[in-house]
C-alpha cells in the first residue's frame, strides 16, 4: 500500500473559528495520496464558507442535517473511496507525519487493521497552559480488547488518533449514533475482534479539551447510557472470547466503579455516585477490599465543597508526580 488512498473523515458542526487549523493539519502531511471527506453536520455558522474558501482538490465538503457525530462518521465511512480511514474531529490537530507513520506501519503487515498513536490534550484558554496525555500501554489487539474493559484509560487514544481498514466497518459495524460518548470505544472493540492492532508509541495528534469541545459531555446520565450501551454491545457479541465473556461481572463493577468517580469527581452528584458504587459492589462484593472504591463511597457523603478540596488535592498530587519523572 506504498501509496494507496487514504480517506480522512472529518465530522465538524458549528467549528467555523477552529476548523481551517484542523483541515491545514491534513493539507500539511507528509503523506500526500488523501482524500479529505468533510461532513457537516447541519452548522449554522459560516463553517461551509470557511471550507470552500480553502483551495485543495482533495478536499469534499458533504452537507447533512444535523444528526450528530456518530452519524457524520458513519455518512464519511460510506463516501469515502480509501482503503483505510484515519479520523480527525474538527477541533483537533495531526502533526505533519502523522499518516505517513501509520501508512509505514500498515505496510509491514497486513493483518494490521486498527492503528493509533499518542495524543497530547491542551486548553488554549487556560492560563498556565497545562496538558496532559493519552497513552496507550497495548501491545496486540488482546491487549487492547482488555483494557478498553478493564483500563480504558491506558489504552484510549482518542478517535483522532485512528487508522482503520476500511472493510472492517462492513464486517464489524459502524458507529452507533443513539451513543453519544464511548462510541469509539464500541466501534474499534468490535474491529479489534476481527483484525491485529498497534499503537505507535508518539505524540502525533493534539486534542482540544475546551469547554464546547466535541469530547465533553451534557449529563451523568447521558454518559452511563452509552457505557452501557458499549458493554451490552461487547456481550452481545457472537464473536467474544472466552476468556472476556467469564470477566463479565468484574467488567460491569469496574464500569459502575468508574462511574461513581466520574458522578462525583465531575459532577459533583453525589446521590448518583453512591448509586453507581453500589452497583458496583453488587456485582462484584470484593469491591469491599479495595481503598479506593471504600475512599470514594466516603466521600460520596461529604458536601460540594468538601469534594472539591480533595479534587484540588488529587490534582497537586499528580501534577507532582509528574514533575518527579
Amino acid at each position: 500500500m506504498e501509496n494507496s488512498l487514504i480517506s480522512v473523515v472529518i465530522p465538524t458542526y458549528n467549528r467555523a473559528n477552529l476548523i481551517e487549523k484542523t483541515i491545514y493539519s491534513v493539507i500539511n502531511q507528509t503523506y500526500n495520496n488523501l482524500e479529505i471527506l468533510i461532513i457537516d453536520d447541519g452548522s449554522k455558522d459560516n463553517t461551509e464558507e470557511v471550507i470552500k474558501n480553502i483551495n485543495d482538490q482533495r478536499i469534499i465538503y458533504i452537507y447533512q442535517e444535523n444528526a450528530g457525530p456518530s452519524a457524520a462518521r458513519n455518512n464519511g465511512i460510506r463516501n469515502a473511496n480509501g482503503e483505510y480511514i484515519a479520523f480527525l474531529d474538527s477541533d483537533d490537530l495531526w502533526l505533519s507525519e502523522k499518516i505517513e507513520k501509520q501508512v509505514k506501519i500498515a505496510e509491514s503487515n497486513p493483518n494490521i487493521g486498527i492503528i493509533c498513536c499518542f495524543g497530547m490534550r491542551y486548553n488554549p484558554d487556560n492560563p498556565k497552559n497545562q496538558v496532559s496525555y493519552n497513552f496507550c500501554t497495548a501491545k496486540n489487539s488482546e491487549n487492547f480488547l482488555e483494557g478498553l474493559l478493564s483500563m480504558p484509560d491506558k489504552v484510549v487514544t482518542g478517535t483522532s488518533t485512528m487508522f482503520i481498514k476500511k472493510e472492517a466497518f462492513d464486517k464489524s459495524g459502524y458507529f452507533e449514533t443513539e451513543m453519544r460518548a464511548y462510541e469509539d470505544w464500541d466501534v474499534f472493540f468490535k474491529a479489534a475482534l476481527n483484525y491485529e492492532f498497534y499503537c505507535i508509541n508518539e505524540i502525533l495528534v493534539h486534542q482540544l479539551t475546551k469547554a464546547d469541545s466535541i469530547r465533553n459531555y451534557t449529563d451523568i446520565e447521558t454518559l452511563a447510557a452509552s457505557r452501557f450501551k458499549f458493554l451490552q454491545n461487547v456481550f452481545n457479541n457472537k464473536n467474544l472470547p472466552e476468556r472476556i465473556l467469564k470477566k463479565k461481572n468484574k467488567v460491569y463493577s469496574d464500569a459502575f466503579n468508574s462511574l461513581g468517580w466520574i458522578a462525583l469527581y465531575g459532577y459533583k452528584n453525589t446521590s448518583y455516585s453512591k448509586k453507581y458504587l453500589l452497583k458496583s459492589f453488587k456485582y462484584s462484593p470484593a469491591k469491599i477490599f479495595s481503598t479506593g472504591f471504600l475512599v470514594c463511597f466516603a466521600l460520596s457523603f461529604l458536601p460540594e465543597k468538601a469534594i472539591n478540596s480533595v479534587k484540588y488535592l488529587r490534582n497537586k498530587i499528580k501534577i507532582l508526580k509528574r514533575g518527579s519523572k
